[in-house]
């Protein structure tokens, strides 16, 4: 297995997020939710991450420097480099597609969202994903009824395939956790948000945490996957930011889950 696996992991978590965010009717904004519940949400207009990456699955564990920028509600843009300041991978998310570029291995992959969307009957969300990597409460269905725990409001909904379950914290009105459970089967995301620190006034989580659970029919076990994000500074920009990104025309196509 090549060392920039887990980027080809982050890509399959991208799909997997827009897959989670499937159905939704009758939304609620994050703005609404807010204001009804108290929940805590910033906003922005374009972000920038300087942050450590760590990967570990049964066959390995490394760690790089990623540097993410965001424009809301468009663009989301990642560049990792594990050594010495070189890049290693690039990776693109638009509104309907996300493209990974693997300089190590001269090879790229691309997802269609709009194509997948008709293969397996779905919408996809780019606001659901940019919310939970920012730690953001996503668009919720209305018909939701927050579930009051000693610790957590609990915002579950269940979908024909999966069921989520989004804990906010009622200390301090921000989103601490994600799980999504497949039902009847063995697959499964949790997120955890930590380590919040105040910014330009904004509650901000410096860290997060995703354990991925996959069955793998071909052994016959549970294959888990973690990945640590930890942003070592994180900054509200005004005016644009850039986002390159180019397929060199020498580079293999590769399929997505495919070494």
């Amino acid at each position: 297995m090549k060392k920039i696996s887990f980027f080809r992991f982050s890509l399959f978590f991208v799909v997997s997020i827009f897959l989670f965010s499937a159905c939704k009717k009758n939304v609620s904004t994050p703005a609404e939710f807010a204001k009804k519940y108290g929940v805590e949400q910033f906003d922005f207009k374009f972000l920038s991450t300087k942050s450590h990456l760590s990967f570990q699955n049964q066959k390995q564990e490394l760690g790089s420097k990623v540097d993410m920028r965001l424009a809301k509600d468009s663009l989301i843009w990642l560049s990792a480099r594990p050594a010495f300041g070189i890049e290693a991978a690039r990776m693109l998310i638009r509104t309907d597609s996300a493209f990974l570029v693997n300089r190590l291995e001269k090879s790229y992959s691309a997802v269609d969202i709009r194509s997948l969307s008709q293969q397996v009957n779905f919408d996809g969300d780019f606001k659901t994903l940019q919310a939970l990597f920012l730690g953001n409460v996503p668009p919720l269905d209305q018909s939701i009824v927050p579930e009051r725990q000693e610790k957590y409001f609990v915002l579950k909904q269940i979908y024909e395939l999966f069921e989520t379950s989004m804990y906010v914290s009622r200390e301090n009105k921000k989103l601490s956790k994600v799980a999504v459970q497949e039902k009847d089967g063995m697959n499964s995301l949790f997120i955890d948000y930590s380590n919040f620190q105040v910014l330009d006034g904004k509650k901000v989580p410096f860290k997060v945490n995703a354990v991925a659970n996959f069955f793998n029919q071909k052994e016959n076990k549970t294959d888990q996957t973690k990945i640590e994000i930890e942003h070592k500074s994180i900054n509200f920009e005004d005016s644009d930011l850039s986002f390159p990104f180019s397929i060199p025309s020498n580079y293999d196509r590769k399929e997505l889950g495919k070494k």
